[in-house]
């Protein structure tokens, strides 16, 4: 799946969903993880989001459009409601920049 641009209220970002490699789940089914960042538009840079740990915030679903909504969910409880949804088919690279720490 391309990745998503979702405005919030507070902030936009960009949401990318993948296979989850290796997930030994053992019963068959596809896993899909859904990486976030935000969009400094500022610094024109992808901030991305990370847990306490540092590991990459994410989460999981068995299909692409489900990640997708997960995300969506979990970002709006942080950034107020969400707006818009835009497929990036052609997305423009942006430089990463600092990551941004969430709580889970």
């Amino acid at each position: 799946m391309p990745c998503q641009e979702v405005a919030f209220a507070a902030a936009k970002c960009r949401i990318e969903i993948g296979p989850v490699l290796g997930n030994g789940n053992g019963n068959g089914t596809r896993e899909f993880a859904a990486t976030m960042a935000l969009i400094d538009e500022g610094s024109r840079t992808l901030r991305p989001l990370v847990v306490l740990d540092g590991r990459p915030a994410e989460v999981h679903a068995d299909s692409e459009s489900h990640a997708l909504r997960q995300a969506i969910a979990f970002l709006e409880r942080r950034l107020g409601s969400s707006r818009r949804v835009a497929l990036l088919r052609d997305r423009t690279r942006l430089p990463v920049g600092e990551p941004i720490t969430i709580a889970e």
